[in-house]
């Protein structure tokens, strides 16, 4: 007796299997990867940067109006897609007001947390809003005004970088493909 196995059509099946899934799958996975690594180096820059102003993270993370709503993100990730895999974070801020983190009005100026001194600083309230502002004379016996503020762009923009580019930030990028293409592979295969 002879047993013939014949596995022309199982082989031309793997074949197609395994063409969609380089042309669709992986594409698709790595820009999740991008994505996810870039949201990874912006909480890590947030983390980093706020520690280093002795600031709270809330106010690295979010962007606010004079009464303190939530404005938007400082930090907003242009996601990678299948069919364009770059992923890029704009930093948007002009920096952070004073008047966030005011403490108390003294003889010299303004003190504000995180041991922050704001010489010939003072403290007003806005007769639109009725919200309390920092506020300091620009040029010596003036009348304009400017309100001081904490600049984080620039740290932010280069902590973001050096997470994302670094190899600690690639081998993060690797992991996160290894994993997401495993569960596709496992989602296609059934």
């Amino acid at each position: 007796m002879t047993v013939t196995l014949d596995i022309r059509a199982d082989i031309n099946k793997l074949t197609r299997d395994l063409t969609v899934i380089q042309k669709r799958s992986v594409p698709k996975v790595t820009a999740r990867a991008i994505n996810e690594t870039l949201v990874n180096a912006r909480s890590q820059a947030i983390k980093e940067v706020s520690s280093d102003l002795r600031l709270a993270q809330k106010w690295m993370r979010y962007r606010h109006t004079i009464h303190g709503e939530k404005k938007g993100e400082r930090a907003v990730l242009r996601k990678a897609n299948a069919g364009n895999l770059v992923g890029t974070m704009n930093v948007y801020m002009r920096g952070i007001p004073v008047h966030y983190i005011a403490g108390k009005q003294t003889k010299v100026g303004v003190k504000a947390r995180g041991g922050r001194l704001y010489r010939s600083a003072f403290k007003a309230v806005s007769r639109k809003t009725g919200a309390e502002l920092v506020l300091k004379r620009r040029g010596a016996g003036t009348r304009k005004l400017m309100m001081p503020k904490i600049g984080v762009r620039t740290a932010l923009n280069e902590r973001i970088e050096r997470y994302a580019t670094s190899a600690s930030g690639i081998a993060t990028f690797r992991r996160r493909w290894e994993r997401l293409l495993q569960h596709e592979l496992n989602r296609i295969g059934g």
